[in-house]
């Protein structure tokens, strides 16, 4: 009977387990089903409550995160075992935390930790945003205009809210009515959004051209043809202003006169303005060379009339070179991934005048409290140039999008992205792809973006 009965309790374990995997996982990229989310958190919270051990939890994190971040092992191995060690490593806090506040039925504060939890995760230089729950709300209108309130956190609060409301419909037999009733209510304020009259648009075209010029294949000839091809498919439909995406010139154009020629000559057969980014080179450094990831506003006459640098980088793959300080000079500067240093301003770029844009650069799209400080200086619209080429995965290139789509909602203004290999997209206010071209594809987008 002894064994009977712990034979019952592994395979409740195990069904519980694999409940778990399967629903968040489906939850996330590429599968992007997020209203499994909130249901996702369950099989998780019966195990920590059934006595499983810290060991057994350790572990079955340590599989979802191999799985989860799988698209990592395409283009680095290491980086995807060491990922998925420290973040199943991270959520040994988190099961302690669940074993503790559940057995004290305190839910509404282990809500409250789990967003902490998550929060924490975007605290430093080596932020890593993912696994975040409010995320898988991107395509569920209502859940998502809760970030206009309260930004993902919020989100991610109502999802494990919900989590946990079942939870103590199941485990208890009753429903907490008014949780239930307050969290509806929220969700009713969120979506109450008074309409915005718009006065001025200006056509933009987003150019995605499906090239990397870290592809050995692409000479910078095929580049040059490819982006000038696509600048004059537009050209009919007579933009205002063009986007290419990030690092589009991958050569310093303040170095390359002769990329910066060749600009100035499209430009004038354009008749319009460009937003590009571009890597920036500082050669009079007292140091040696400072690489800076830049985007620049460059008007239809040639004139460059802003400037931005990236200032959030993303970890160990733009910042190892200038974060490993006991490394002699020489051998940092040699070092293939982490070539560029922070920039310290976030400027905005004055297109026109009326109209001011919020350019964002990548992974600066990840950070809401880093984009807000770009709305204090009440841009009209937001700009993200973006390179996705490094990763070949799907889920990579739509996590990406996801992070735009957030964006927008919590400032309420339009979001423009264009990645070289997608996922390029108009995005509104209120979340909306309201055109987009998907990945690894090459075409553009023209767009009336209302101010």
């Amino acid at each position: 009977m002894l064994n009977s009965g712990k034979d019952c309790m592994n395979i409740k374990r195990l069904s519980l387990s694999l409940a778990y995997l399967l629903l968040s996982l489906l939850s996330y990229p590429p599968f992007n089903l997020g209203a499994l989310a909130y249901l996702s958190c369950l099989p998780l919270f019966w195990l920590v409550t059934s006595g499983v051990s810290a060991v057994y939890y350790f572990w079955l994190l340590l599989v979802f995160n191999l799985l989860y971040f799988v698209w990592l092992a395409h283009t680095n191995i290491p980086g995807w075992l060491l990922i998925s060690f420290v973040f199943a490593a991270g959520s040994l806090p988190g099961f302690w935390t669940a074993r503790y506040f559940l057995r004290k039925n305190w839910l509404f504060l282990f809500s409250v930790a789990l967003v902490f939890f998550e929060a924490l995760r975007l605290c430093s230089d080596y932020a890593l945003p993912f696994q975040i729950i409010g995320y898988t709300q991107w395509n569920i209108y209502a859940a998502r205009q809760l970030a206009a309130l309260g930004g993902i956190w919020l989100v991610s609060w109502f999802v494990y809210a919900v989590n946990l409301i079942f939870y103590d419909l199941f485990k208890r037999r009753r429903l907490r009515w008014g949780w239930a009733l307050a969290l509806l209510l929220l969700v009713a304020a969120a979506n109450y959004i008074p309409p915005v009259k718009y006065t001025k648009s200006i056509r933009v075209a987003l150019i995605q051209t499906g090239l990397r010029l870290d592809n050995p294949a692409v000479t910078e000839e095929l580049f040059w043809d490819a982006y000038t091809q696509a600048c004059l498919q537009a050209a009919p439909y007579k933009p205002e202003l063009y986007v290419w995406p990030e690092v589009a010139v991958g050569r310093s154009l303040r170095e390359d006169r002769t990329a910066a020629q060749r600009l100035r000559v499209l430009l004038s057969r354009l008749d319009a303005g460009l937003i590009l980014g571009n890597r920036a080179t500082d050669s009079f450094s007292l140091r040696f060379n400072d690489n800076y990831n830049a985007v620049f506003y460059i008007d239809r006459g040639g004139a460059v009339r802003g400037a931005h640098y990236k200032q959030k980088l993303i970890p160990f793959m733009e910042t190892a070179n200038y974060h490993l300080p006991f490394l002699p000079y020489f051998i940092r500067n040699k070092i293939a991934a982490g070539v560029y240093r922070p920039g310290s301003d976030r400027n905005i770029f004055s297109i026109q005048p009326g109209l001011r844009v919020a350019p964002l650069i990548c992974y600066e799209a990840a950070d809401g409290a880093y984009v807000r400080g770009f709305m204090r200086q009440r841009p009209d619209f937001i700009v993200n140039v973006s390179s996705d080429g490094w990763s070949r995965s799907l889920a990579e290139h739509q996590l990406n999008l996801h992070f735009n789509v957030f964006r927008a909602v919590e400032s309420r203004r339009h979001l423009l992205r264009v990645a070289e290999d997608g996922i390029s997209a108009v995005i509104s206010p209120r979340g909306e792809i309201l055109a987009g071209l998907p990945a690894f594809a090459s075409g553009n987008i023209i767009w009336d973006v209302p101010y």
